[in-house]
């Protein structure tokens, strides 16, 4: 083959349709008139990118959710007269398995900004 040089998208999409779409390196390197050799080299390098790419999107994730979770319990605890157990047993209910002992953490750590957010007892310490 000649010395062509391909752009990161053809390589990408190469590489996809080898690792997503489960197609043989044969006859991706025969409809993209690339060598075998090339292909190979694109997988081990472009490959190894979507995984970390896909394990940062999830921890960003992961960062939100928590972060969601604490929110929404806080806002709970100031919003309505609910006692740390109560907030506990509800989010309980939904699948969610929280400590009242973390709420407390996160009612220091984020109350006044919830409490000026959401209204409720300014007499909860």
């Amino acid at each position: 083959m000649c010395n062509a040089r391909f752009s990161k998208d053809f390589k990408r999409d190469a590489v996809h349709q080898i690792t997503t779409r489960g197609y043989p390196v044969a006859e991706v390197s025969k409809r993209m008139g690339v060598s075998t050799h090339s292909l190979f080299a694109w997988v081990k390098k472009y490959s190894k990118s979507a995984e970390v790419i896909t394990n940062d999107d999830h921890a960003t994730e992961n960062r939100r959710l928590k972060w969601e979770l604490a929110r929404v319990a806080v806002m709970l605890y100031v919003r309505f007269p609910l006692s740390l157990r109560n907030v506990e047993d509800l989010l309980h209910e939904r699948g969610i398995d929280v400590s009242h002992e973390t709420i407390r953490f996160w009612w220091n750590r984020f109350g006044r900004y919830s409490r000026r957010k959401f209204g409720g007892n300014a007499s909860k310490n």
